[in-house]
């Protein structure tokens, strides 16, 4: 293709690369000039605007950083801010992307906006989305729900939910790619799209999504120890590198506030399965711990590898 094809897609390569790597020094500053520069060379692109969203919505919490021993619990406003300008931008340019939609109302839902976030699924849920889709609207009703419990929780007008609640979230950037999301308990079930569900816990795959941009959804309600969350890139179309993003909410008893977290992703078309998060029911979000470097072929010696190894 022509350079002037490729500079965009370049560009957002490293604009990322060095928003992580400003990240992972502390240079948070840094980090976001990096990633508000992504609108800068696309300004009208919504695949890369969405990106650039779910990027900056990386550094809205902080309470996954540590100074010390000492959790930093504070959130980044502006962030939040430029994120949901960003996803803004995005819904202007493409209205039926619904994971345009839903990184909307996570901005708004992690820079405190509650009711703002909870009104932009319930509009959502009433609006038609093209079949490839699925069952789209079921997501935004669902997530909706999440946040209005979240607000609940803040406003303490609700007591902490008895049971432990897991819920991942796939979804990706082109739609002539098909990506699937992987999970499993420790000892349990490898559950993707072709064992949809694990016979020993009610962890469920709601649907497997062949084109469109996901979501793909994983939910469970029991609290059974370790899990690990993962993505194999099925089919790739015109790239070798397809970017796609985790957001993964969890919460327990213990827990009288949450967030989700937010895992953007890149994905290679080599037949890998790539690990991204690993869970510990029992405590909740403190439990949450990304693993981004483990990969393995998916063949029989990759499903040993994913799933856990007996004690």
């Amino acid at each position: 293709p022509p350079r002037s094809t490729l500079f965009p897609y370049t560009t957002l390569f490293r604009s990322e690369a060095l928003g992580r790597a400003a990240y992972a020094n502390g240079d948070r500053e840094l980090a976001t000039r990096a990633y508000t520069s992504i609108a800068e060379v696309a300004p009208t692109n919504s695949a890369y605007l969405k990106r650039a969203g779910w990027l900056l919505l990386t550094l809205v919490r902080k309470d996954i950083e540590k100074k010390g021993d000492v959790r930093d619990e504070t959130v980044d406003l502006e962030a939040a801010s430029l994120a949901l300008a960003m996803f803004r931008r995005a819904y202007k340019e493409r209205q039926d992307d619904p994971n345009i939609i839903r990184g909307l109302a996570m901005a708004q839902w992690l820079g405190n906006q509650f009711n703002a976030a909870i009104a932009t699924l319930e509009q959502a849920a009433k609006t038609s989305f093209p079949a490839r889709y699925g069952n789209v609207r079921r997501v935004f009703t669902e997530e909706a729900d999440i946040i209005h419990y979240a607000a609940d929780l803040r406003d303490r007008r609700t007591k902490p939910s008895e049971s432990y609640q897991f819920r991942a979230t796939l979804s990706w950037e082109t739609d002539a790619n098909d990506l699937d999301l992987h999970a499993q308990l420790y000892g349990n079930d490898h559950v993707f799209y072709s064992h949809a569900r694990d016979r020993y816990s009610d962890l469920r795959l709601y649907q497997d999504l062949t084109a469109g941009l996901g979501p793909e959804v994983m939910t469970m309600s029991q609290s059974q120890g370790k899990l690990r969350v993962g993505a194999r890139l099925f089919a790739a179309g015109a790239f070798s590198v397809v970017r796609g993003v985790l957001t993964v909410i969890t919460f327990t008893r213990d827990d009288v506030a949450f967030y989700p977290r937010i895992l953007p992703f890149s994905a290679n078309a080599d037949g890998q399965l790539q690990v991204l998060a690993e869970l510990t029911a029992e405590v909740g979000t403190q439990g949450y711990r990304e693993s981004g470097h483990a990969l393995c072929d998916f063949d029989s010696s990759c499903r040993r590898s994913f799933q856990y190894s007996s004690p």
